[in-house]
C-alpha cells in the first residue's frame, strides 16, 4: 500500500518514515507531487487557516531528516517544496 495515499500535512514525517521502512524511494517524488498540489490548493483557499497551514508545513519541511540512503532524495524534495512555499508566501502573504 502506498503511504503517500493517506498524507496529510500533520502526519509527513510519519508517511516518510514508513517510505524509508517499506524501502521504496520511488514514493519520494510521488510525495512531493502530493505536496505541491495541497499548497496550490491552499493558496487558491486563501484563508486565514490555510496560511497557518502553509506555516505548519514550512516548519515540518524545516525539521525533516532521513536516512542516509534517501538523504539525495529527500534534500531534492525539500527544496522543491521550500519554492513552492516562497511562491505561496507571495501569493498569500
Amino acid at each position: 500500500m502506498n503511504p503517500v495515499d493517506r498524507l496529510k500535512i500533520d502526519n509527513l514525517k510519519e508517511i516518510l518514515a514508513q517510505i524509508e521502512r517499506l524501502g521504496k524511494p520511488q514514493y519520494i517524488p510521488e510525495l512531493e507531487e502530493v505536496l505541491i498540489r495541497e499548497i496550490a490548493y491552499l493558496v487558491s483557499e486563501g484563508t486565514e487557516t490555510a496560511r497557518e497551514e502553509l506555516r505548519k508545513l514550512e516548519k515540518i519541511i524545516e525539521e525533516l531528516d532521513c536516512a542516509p540512503r534517501h538523504k539525495l532524495l529527500v534534500s531534492a524534495m525539500k527544496n522543491s517544496i521550500k519554492g513552492a512555499l516562497s511562491v505561496a508566501k507571495l501569493c498569500l502573504f
